[in-house]
C-alpha cells in the first residue's frame, strides 16, 4: 500500500471488483441501486498488539448489494459472489476477513463483509546526533 493510498482504495485494487460495479469508497448508501453496488465504510483503527508498534489493524465493512428485489433469485447469484470475493481475500497478504452477515439494504439482498487490512507507519526519522 502507497503512502498517500487510502485503506479503501487500497481494498478496492486489491479485490480487482468486476469494472460493471458501482464502487462508492464511502460510508454512504445510495437512494437506488440499478447495478450490483459496493459501500466501504472504514469504521475502526486498532494497533496491532501482535505486531511492532506502529502496525495498525483498519476494520472494513464491505457491503454488497444486488439490484434485484427479487431476493429468491438475487440470493444464489449473490452468495456465489460473496464466496468468490472472501477467497479473493484469503489470497491477500495485508487483508483478511472475520465475518460476512447476509443482511437486506433498502429490501436489497446484500452481504456485509467484515474486511480488516493491516498497514504498517513508515519508519520515523532518526534524531540527528548532535
Amino acid at each position: 500500500m502507497s503512502a498517500d493510498q487510502t485503506v479503501r482504495a487500497y481494498l478496492v485494487e486489491q479485490l480487482a471488483l468486476p469494472a460493471e460495479w458501482h464502487v462508492i469508497p464511502e460510508q454512504r448508501f445510495p437512494e437506488s441501486i440499478a447495478k450490483t453496488t459496493v459501500v466501504l465504510q472504514h469504521v475502526r483503527i486498532e494497533p496491532l498488539s501482535e505486531a511492532p508498534i506502529g502496525h495498525l489493524r483498519h476494520e472494513v465493512v464491505l457491503s454488497v448489494i444486488d439490484p434485484r428485489t427479487d431476493i429468491a433469485a438475487a440470493e444464489d447469484t449473490l452468495d456465489d459472489t460473496v464466496t468468490q470475493i472472501l477467497i479473493r481475500v484469503d489470497g491477500l497478504e495485508r487483508v483478511g476477513w472475520t465475518s460476512a452477515e447476509k443482511v437486506l439494504h433498502s429490501d436489497r439482498p446484500a452481504w456485509n463483509l467484515s474486511l480488516f487490512v493491516i498497514t504498517e507507519s513508515a519508519a520515523p526519522d532518526p534524531e540527528p546526533t548532535p
